[in-house]
Order: structure tokens, then sequence, then C-alpha cells
């Protein structure tokens, strides 16, 4: 410790108010984020610890509106100039960091949202059979009424055990048709003696984020895989389903895609030809 003396005084050096001061700038550990993608103007949670006092939070660098809930509870609205990156805490304590990058989303397409039966290709979906995952691409032809009035679908022309579809129920509740149990916010994948497809093609040059899951909507599913194929080749995601009630999840972060790269949602039987329903969640967005 350093002293200085003046006159018969000697007094603490002003260094152990630096050394304290010092000490109180150390960056904070790492913050967490829910969720850690979304739109500008959005709003995300930030966690963390001695948030009391915050003066500045950050996206990518970009300050933005923010609330200090608790100590350790930030809510924080997404800067409409944000782009994808890390996320920055200034509080008196130091600076916190996020661990991870946020994503931000310049435009998404929503596979349920965006489902047609007026055409097909409808902008960037397009829906197809195949006769086995990963197997060449065909467009459905026939647009109608699927199964019953309250379901329309895109389907292949064909009977059963040949028959595939890709199809949404078109009101806002439930339906059950004999051992589906069909979810309105749901694609429904039908596949029969094939795969059935649900294809998404890039617009523009870009990197992107692909969220959603498979569910397993048919009470007497037998077992089915599936998976998300890049130009119908390159296996992004691959799972199986055995039993009703399942849910496959996905989050495929942050891939580079050139203009007119495919994204594939397929499903295929496996051992039979009959009870192969699934459901189809998904989002693909395009980041900042």
């Amino acid at each position: 410790m350093l002293y200085l003396r003046i006159g018969s005084k000697t007094i603490q050096c002003a260094l152990a108010a630096a050394l304290l001061s010092a000490t109180m700038a150390v960056a904070q550990t790492a913050i967490s984020l829910s969720p850690t993608i979304a739109a500008p103007g959005s709003s995300t949670v930030i966690t963390g610890s001695s948030f009391v006092g915050t003066s500045q939070v950050t996206f990518s660098g970009h300050p933005a509106v923010f609330q200090v809930d608790s100590a350790t509870k930030i809510t924080a609205i997404v800067p409409l100039a944000a782009t994808t990156g890390l996320v920055a805490v200034t509080t008196p304590s130091g600076v916190a960091t996020s661990s991870q990058s946020f994503e931000v989303i310049a435009e998404t397409w929503n596979a349920v949202e965006n489902f047609s039966t007026a055409s097909n290709p409808n902008g960037a979906w397009s829906y197809g059979w195949a006769p086995s995952l990963g197997g060449t691409f065909s467009l459905l032809t026939t647009n109608q009424n699927c199964l019953e009035s309250k379901t329309v679908c895109w389907q292949n022309g064909l009977q059963e055990p040949d028959l595939a579809f890709v199809a949404k129920d078109s009101t806002p509740y439930n339906v059950v048709y004999y051992t589906v149990a069909l979810p309105y916010n749901v694609l429904w994948l039908g596949p029969e003696a094939n795969a059935v497809i649900a294809r998404w093609t890039a617009p523009s040059a870009g990197n992107y984020t692909i969220i959603g899951s498979f569910q397993a909507i048919d009470t007497e599913l037998a077992p089915v895989d599936l998976g998300i194929l890049r130009d119908g080749a390159t296996f992004l995601f691959t799972d199986s389903f055995t039993f009703y009630g399942e849910a496959k999840s996905f989050t495929l972060s942050n891939i580079s895609l050139t203009a007119g790269t495919t994204i594939d949602f397929e499903l295929a039987y496996t051992t039979d030809a009959y009870y192969d329903n699934v459901g189809l969640i998904a989002s693909i967005n395009l980041l900042k």
C-alpha cells in the first residue's frame, strides 16, 4: 500500500480508491436471452445479475429501448437498425455480454400460414412427392377437398396405397378423421407407399435459420422416416417416429444459402403403406 506524508500526517494514497473502482468495473458473467431470435421491434427478455442501475443495452452495437424489471431481468426492444450479433448490457458493475449471437429476422416464411390451395408452387413454397426419402421431386397436381370437406389439400391424383398429399385444416378447430387427430395449426403430410415433400426455395442469398417440428398426429402411426434436405440431397436433419404423440423439434441456425437453394421437409413410409400421417410446423427466417 502506498502512503503520502503531508506535514505530520500520513494519509493513504488514492490507489485504494482506484483499486476499488477497477474491481467494480470487472465485466459480469455472460447473460442469457429469450427468445434468441426475433424481428426488429419485438421484445426479448435478458436474464443475468446486478441489473439495477443499468445504463445501456445494445444489440450488435445498436442502443435499445429497455426496462429493468428486476436485478436479474431486463425486457428490451430489438432496435430497427440491429443486425445479428451479440447483446451487451452496461451496469454499474461492468458490461455483461451474451454468450451467443441474437439473430435478427429480416423476413420470414411460414409453412402453415403460407399454405395455398390456389397455386402450386405458391411463392417460395411448393408441394410434391417422391418414390422415397431423398427421391426425385414431382409436384402434386390435384387441388381438392381431401378426405373430408374441412380439409383442403394438394395430392397426386392417385388412390391408396399410392396416394400422397399435403393438407391443412381450413377451420380454426382440431379435426379428427378416422385415426388422424389433425390440429388446425400444422401442415398434414400424408404419404402412403411414397414420400411427401413441402419444399421451400430460397428467393435470395443470405444466412437463414430454420425452426419447427414434426408431430405424430396419427393414432395408429407406423414407423416413419423424417428428413430436412438441402437441394434434395444433403440431410440437414433426420429422425423417425414410432408412436403417436411424439414431436421431433429442429433448429438449424445461421445456414448460408444461395438464391434457388431448396429446403425439403420430407416424410416417408418405412414398413407399410398406411398410418403414416405427420404434422409439420416450420418457420424459415432470413437474418439481418
